[in-house]
């Protein structure tokens, strides 16, 4: 108040409202009006690796499975992971896989 005043008078209305209960003010929505920046692009890039063929791709699957060591007595859970040029892979895990 001091610094408003500057040297002058400063009117001051004070009013008791201790015994009311407080009510937050309705703030009126207001829609965003800037705009999105997007990081990256859309979708991936996509590397291209020598074609396959299907018993390749089973062989390789097969070999990545053989290293899951899956415990048929314990509960399981199938994964499917999509890879960037479209393909699947579904892997059975225990619930206990990290």
């Amino acid at each position: 108040l001091r610094q408003r005043a500057r040297g002058g008078q400063v009117n001051l209305d004070m009013e008791d409202h201790r015994d009311e209960d407080f009510a937050k003010p309705k703030l009126a929505f207001k829609a965003f009006e800037g705009e999105g920046q997007k990081l990256g692009s859309a979708t991936p890039e996509l590397v291209s690796a020598p074609p396959t063929s299907q018993q390749d791709q089973a062989a390789n699957e097969a070999q990545a499975s053989s290293f899951v060591s899956l415990d048929s007595s314990q509960p399981t859970t199938n994964i499917q992971i999509r890879l960037a040029d479209g393909g699947k892979l579904v892997q059975k895990f225990n619930h206990t896989h990290r």
